[in-house]
């Protein structure tokens, strides 16, 4: 009768060992997956999370002795004894200014300065100061001026107060054709006149303007990206902000400086590029509805 405390007893020991090695020990992956229990020398596979905006994957850090590399986004790690953890880590890459009521938004490198420039007052106003994520401005009083960038997303206002005479807005320098009223499509020049993806951010919308995407427009198929540098030059793309946090949006024909071709702006898409086509200009986008993508879109015509 004795024998069978015995034979408790290893069976005891046997399911106790074999749950150690089925089990194993714990994983914690921060910032990514693969964790959980894992058996002892299990190699793992652990994938970091898709990195914030304007940040870009850096390194592993944490108990990383057994990651075959630290630098890859995706690897794997040795299950060593005891507990584990690691984590994903990120560095800024690219910061998006957005200038309300002024000039010099878009995408630059981490920690560079960039001149910025309020728009000409509301008739009766002149300008106050620079308000809102103001660290890194060399002179918040100023109208002209530049910006140290810092941080992913970076939004600044000039802002206005009574006084002053009137202030009269400075016309396109090129002649707006009516909606519809040219038909003379001619190539664009990508290589000339291409530019980045994301031109500016209102708030959390991305703003993308583009040239001849016939899936939208009426226009001669070859589309891209509109230069920044020449939609800022030409004015051909304008947002003001109102006091309720509404957006107005304008898009104006331009002349490329770089090629001479004549670009006659043809309407928006609001969220996604799947919506209907949107031909009000100036066109108002509700605080509420600041986010996803909104895209301009321009024909090459003589």
């Amino acid at each position: 009768m004795k024998i069978y405390p015995t034979i408790i007893f290893f069976s005891l020991c046997l399911l106790l060992f074999v749950g150690c090695d089925k089990f194993g020990d714990n994983l914690v992956v921060i910032n990514g997956d693969g964790g959980g229990p894992h058996a002892l020398v299990e190699t793992v596979d652990i994938s970091a999370d898709d990195p914030d905006f304007g940040y870009a994957f850096d390194k592993w850090v944490g108990d990383v002795a057994n990651v075959a590399d630290v630098t890859a986004p995706d690897t794997t790690l040795v299950m060593p004894a005891g507990d584990t953890q690691v984590e994903a880590t990120y560095k800024l890459v690219a910061c998006y200014l957005e200038v309300w009521n002024g000039s010099g938004g878009g995408t630059f490198s981490p920690l560079q300065t960039v001149p910025i420039k309020a728009s000409p007052p509301p008739s009766g106003s002149v300008f106050d100061r620079w308000v809102g994520e103001v660290n890194g401005i060399a002179n918040v009083t100023a109208t002209d001026t530049t910006i140290t960038v810092n941080q992913a997303r970076i939004r600044i206002e000039a802002s206005y107060r009574s006084g002053g005479g009137t202030s009269t807005p400075t016309p396109p320098s090129t002649p707006q054709i009516p909606f519809g009223t040219s038909t003379a499509f001619v190539s664009g020049n990508k290589p000339a006149d291409g530019g980045s993806t994301v031109y500016v951010m209102i708030g959390g919308m991305d703003v993308r303007l583009l040239a001849n995407d016939g899936s939208k427009i009426a226009c001669q198929n070859g589309w891209y990206f509109i230069s920044a540098s020449i939609i800022k030059k030409e004015g051909a793309f304008t947002v003001t902000r109102l006091a309720n946090g509404d957006a107005v949006v304008t898009g104006r024909d331009f002349t490329s400086p770089n090629t001479g071709l004549h670009y006659q702006f043809a309407g928006w898409t609001v969220h996604s590029s799947a919506n209907p086509l949107v031909r009000q200009n100036p066109m108002l986008v509700a605080s509420g509805e600041l986010h996803n993508t909104l895209r301009g879109y321009w024909a090459t015509v003589r």
